[in-house]
C-alpha cells in the first residue's frame, strides 16, 4: 500500500513520462479506491490520439480489473464515443461493453455492434470476457514509443 503515492505521482501529473505513467497505470489495478485517478488520466490523455493509442488500453484494462461503480460512466460514453479496433485487447467499444456487462448485468448498445444479432453480440461479448479474464493478473512490458 505504501508504494500508491509514487504510482499516483506519475499518474496524476501532466507531462510525465509516458512509460512510467504507462507501468503506473497498470500496476493501479492493484490499489482497489482509486478508479478516479486512472479516470481523470483516460480523460487528460483522451485527445492527444498517440498517448490514447497507448495508454488507453493500459487505463481500461486496469479500470476493468478494478470494476468500481465509479468507472460505469467512463464505461457508458465509449459505448458510444470509444475507439474501435478488430484488436479485443485494443477496441475501448469492446472493452466498454464486457465492462459495462460485468457492472450492470446487461448488455448496452454501441456504436460497434448497433445494428448486430443479439446472439453474436452476446457471443462476441463472451469471448472478449473470456480474453480479458485470462489476462487480468499479468502486466504486460512497456514500451518506449
Amino acid at each position: 500500500e505504501g508504494a500508491w503515492a509514487l504510482f499516483e505521482r506519475y499518474l496524476v501529473t501532466p507531462g510525465a513520462h509516458h512509460a512510467f505513467v504507462a507501468a503506473a497505470a497498470e500496476a493501479a489495478r492493484y490499489y482497489p479506491g482509486h478508479a478516479d485517478v486512472l479516470i481523470s488520466l483516460f480523460e487528460r490523455i483522451r485527445g492527444d490520439e498517440m498517448l490514447r493509442r497507448f495508454l488507453g488500453p493500459k487505463i481500461l484494462d486496469s479500470l476493468y480489473v478494478m470494476a468500481e461503480e465509479r468507472s460505469l460512466p467512463l464505461f457508458q460514453e465509449l459505448l458510444v464515443s470509444g475507439h474501435t479496433d478488430p484488436d479485443v485487447g485494443r477496441c475501448e467499444v469492446t472493452r466498454a461493453l464486457v465492462a459495462v456487462r460485468k457492472l450492470t448485468g446487461r448488455v448496452a448498445r454501441s456504436s460497434k455492434f448497433a445494428d448486430e444479432d443479439e446472439e453474436l453480440v452476446r457471443r462476441s461479448l463472451d469471448d472478449a470476457e473470456r480474453r480479458f479474464e485470462s489476462e487480468r493478473e499479468g502486466i504486460a512490458p512497456v514500451t518506449v514509443i
